[in-house]
């Protein structure tokens, strides 16, 4: 809160030296000696109001609330602005996982089968080679992390929380 009018200087330089800080509190003059002109430069300068003297304590109380209620207007656009740009960030980042899953479990799928029809072969043939074991733990690696991959895939969904199966 400011006069127009000020000892060695004007409320107008003032508001001018606060913009140039990038303060943001709203700027309300008083004067009762300022012209119509003085008061619309203020105003284009972006002072929020102007109370002419004498005034009334009940004057300068309503124009100071609705000087916070705008500050609280203000905050909370900030605050739902903030909240948007984390929401399309992690949607973004849902997108890419999603992405990412599906070029990886697609042929890790594949593989899997491969891996299972060469240990049908090989249990067929009733031999007792390594490369049935090698075949059988193959398959159950890749088994397991299609199952991790499944949980990270529930995991970019809105909804509930997924439990998260570790390694």
């Amino acid at each position: 809160i400011s006069d127009i009018l000020l000892p060695g200087g004007s409320g107008i330089e003032l508001l001018k030296f606060v913009h140039s800080r990038d303060i943001k509190s709203p700027f309300i003059f008083i004067s009762g000696q300022s012209g119509k002109q003085e008061i619309l430069i203020a105003l284009k300068l972006g002072a929020f109001d102007f109370i002419e003297k004498p005034f009334g304590i009940d004057q300068l109380t309503l124009v100071i609330n609705r000087a916070a209620e705008m500050i609280k207007i203000k905050n909370e656009l900030l605050s739902a602005q903030k909240r948007c740009q984390d929401a399309e960030k992690f949607a973004s980042i849902a997108l890419v996982t999603m992405k990412v899953i599906h070029e990886v479990s697609t042929p890790l799928t594949v593989m899997q089968a491969l891996s299972n029809s060469i240990l049908k072969d090989l249990e067929k043939s009733k031999s007792k080679s390594p490369l049935k074991t090698k075949s059988k733990k193959l398959s159950e690696a890749l088994q397991h992390i299609i199952k991790i991959i499944l949980n990270r895939k529930s995991l970019t969904r809105i909804g509930k929380p997924q439990e998260i199966e570790t390694i």
